[in-house]
C-alpha cells in the first residue's frame, strides 16, 4: 500500500519592477507586495482602502470585486486578498486537499517492476511505506532470487530488518542463508537479523553455532556475535557463548579481535552479562588497550551487581597508560553506583590532578549524601579547575542544602576571572546551567566583573547577567 502526497500549488510571484509605477496610483496607500498570497485575513478595510483595492484588482484582471479583507503587514510585506470569495474558496480547497489526500491509499502493482525500480524504491521510500505487505513480499523475493547481484539482495535484506515488525515474515528467510557457504549471503542475513533485534530472539540457537565454528571466516564469527548481542539480549545461551569467546588465548591478532568483539557484545546484554564478570575482570589485565576498555565498559553496564570489580577499576584509573581506558574506568564506577562511592572518596584526594578529575567525573553521576560530602572536599583543592568541577558536580545533585548550593555558586562566580582560560570557561558554563539559582549577591559580583579590565571576563559576566534577567521574566 502506498500513500501518495498531495501536490502543492505554487504561488505566483510578482516582480517588483513590474509593479512599481502602478502601485503608486492607489490613493497614496503604500502597497509593495512581493507575492500575492491567499490565506489568512484580518479586519475589513476602510472605504478608502476598498477603493484602492478595486483599482488594484482591476490591474490584476479581477473584475469580481466584493468587500475586501486586508492582511496585516509583516516584515515589510503588505499582504492582501483579491476578494473574499476567492479567499474563502481557496481555504475550502486547501482544507479538502489536506483532509482527503492522506486517505487516498491504494494497493500498488509491483509485479512489473524492474530491479532498478526496486532499488530506487528501497532507497527513496520511508520505512512505513516499505512495511506495506506488497513491498515486504517483493523485498523477500529479491533476497531469495540468487540470480540477482549480491548487493541488491543485501539492500533488500537490510531494509527488511530496518522495517522490523511488519517484515517479520522475512526472519525465517534469513535463517536459510545464515549458514550459506557464500560469505556475502551469510553476512547480510546475519546483519538483517541483528536489525530485527529482540523480535528475532528465537533465532539465537541458530546463531550460536556460527559464533563457535572455527571453520567460519573471521568476519562471519564477529558478525554472528553482534547478531547474538542484539537478538539474544535476554536469551540464556547468549552470555555462555560470548564467555567462551572471551576465554580465547591472546595468541594472535585474530583471537584478540574475537575477544574484543565478545566484550563489546556482552555490553549489549546489560545486567544479563553478570555471569561473564570473572572473564571481564581477567580481561582488564589484557595487553591490548581496546580489550581493557570494552571490558571496563561492559562491567559498568552490568550495574551495582559488579561491585566486586571496584578495586580493579580503581587500579585502571591510577595506573593505566591509556587516557581513554582511565576515563572509561571512571564511567564504569559511575555505572556501579553507590557501592563505588567509598573508593571514589579516596581518589578525590589523590595527588594526581587527573585522578581527582576522574573521581569527580564518576561522582557526578551518582546520587546520595555521601557523594555530596565527597564533592565538598573538592572545594579546597589547590587546583582551581578541580574546584570548579567539584562545584559543578555538586550542583547537579538532586538534594542540596541551601548553604551547599550557595557555597558552590560563590566559588564559580569567584573563578570567572581566574588566570587559567579553560578554568574560566568551565566556571562560565557551569553558571550558565544554574543561572536561575543565582542570588542578588551573585548578581552584584557579576556587575562588578562586567567592568573587568579583561574583555573575556567582561563578556562572560555580561552574558550571565542577561541569562539571569531572562530567567526572571
Amino acid at each position: 500500500m502506498v500513500v501518495h502526497s498531495c501536490p502543492q500549488r505554487k504561488l505566483k510571484t510578482i516582480p517588483k519592477t513590474s509593479m512599481g509605477n502602478k502601485l503608486q496610483l492607489f490613493e497614496g496607500i503604500p502597497v509593495a507586495p512581493r507575492k500575492i498570497r491567499f490565506g489568512s485575513i484580518s479586519n475589513p478595510g476602510s472605504n478608502r482602502q476598498g477603493s484602492a483595492y478595486k483599482k488594484l484588482a482591476e490591474f490584476f484582471g479581477d473584475s469580481r470585486v466584493e468587500e475586501p479583507y486586508f492582511v496585516d503587514s509583516f516584515s515589510g510585506h503588505q499582504e492582501f486578498g483579491l476578494n473574499s470569495r476567492c479567499v474563502m474558496l481557496t481555504i475550502v480547497f486547501v482544507l479538502i486537499a489536506l483532509l482527503t489526500c492522506p486517505l487516498r491509499v491504494h494497493a500498488e502493482d509491483t509485479s512489473d517492476w524492474t530491479v532498478s525500480d526496486w532499488r530506487e524504491a528501497m532507497k527513496e521510500r520511508s520505512m512505513e511505506e516499505l512495511g506495506a505487505p506488497d513491498m515486504v513480499s517483493g523485498m523477500i523475493r529479491l533476497v531469495r532470487d540468487e540470480s540477482l547481484p549480491w548487493f541488491t539482495r543485501r539492500q533488500a535484506a537490510l531494509q527488511l530488518g530496518r522495517v522490523g515488525e511488519p517484515a517479520k515474515a522475512a526472519i525465517p528467510v534469513m535463517e536459510t542463508y545464515i549458514n550459506s557457504t557464500d560469505r556475502d549471503e551469510a553476512l547480510f542475513s546475519l546483519k538483517s537479523l541483528a536489525l530485527f533485534g529482540t523480535q528475532a530472539s528465537h533465532m539465537t540457537p541458530a546463531v550460536v553455532p556460527i559464533v563457535l565454528d572455527e571453520s567460519r571466516s573471521h568476519l562471519e564469527r564477529i558478525s554472528a556475535m553482534e547478531t547474538l548481542g542484539r537478538i539474544g539480549r535476554d536469551h540464556e545461551l547468549s552470555a555462555p557463548t560470548l564467555i567462551r569467546m572471551m576465554q580465547l588465548p591472546e595468541s594472535d591478532q585474530q583471537n584478540t579481535e574475537l575477544r574484543l568483539a565478545a566484550a563489546e557484545c556482552l555490553w549489549m546484554l546489560g545486567p544479563n552479562a553478570m555471569p561473564a564478570l570473572p572473564e571481564l575482570l581477567r580481561a582488564l589485565r589484557s595487553d591490548y588497550p581496546l580489550v581493557r576498555l570494552y571490558s571496563a565498559l561492559t562491567i559498568g553496564n552490568i550495574g551495582p551487581q559488579s561491585e566486586i570489580a571496584v578495586p580493579a577499576l580503581v587500579d585502571l584509573i591510577l595506573f593505566d597508560d591509556e587516557p581513554d581506558v582511565r576515563e572509561v574506568a571512571a564511567d564504569a564506577l559511575s555505572g556501579i553506583g553507590p557501592p563505588a562511592v567509598p573508593a571514589l572518596s579516596q581518589l578525590i584526594q589523590d595527588r594526581d590532578d587527573l585522578v581527582r578529575e576522574l573521581a569527580i567525573r564518576s561522582l557526578r553521576a551518582i546520587r546520595g549524601p555521601d557523594v555530596t560530602q565527597a564533592l565538598s572536599t573538592g572545594f579546597h583543592d589547590d587546583n582551581s579547575r578541580i574546584r570548579v568541577l567539584a562545584a559543578d558536580a555538586l550542583l547537579a545533585q538532586e538534594t542540596l542544602l541551601p548553604t551547599q548550593s550557595r557555597q558552590a555558586l560563590d566559588l564559580l562566580v569567584g573563578t570567572l576571572d581566574d588566570d587559567d582560560r579553560q578554568t574560566r570557561i568551565a566556571a562560565y558554563r557551569a553558571l550558565l546551567k544554574h543561572a536561575t539559582s543565582l542570588q542578588s549577591s551573585h548578581v552584584t559580583k557579576l556587575e562588578k566583573l562586567a567592568q573587568h579590565s579583561e574583555s573575556q571576563v567582561r563578556t562572560a559576566a555580561s552574558h550571565l547577567l542577561k541569562a539571569v534577567e531572562f530567567s526572571r521574566l
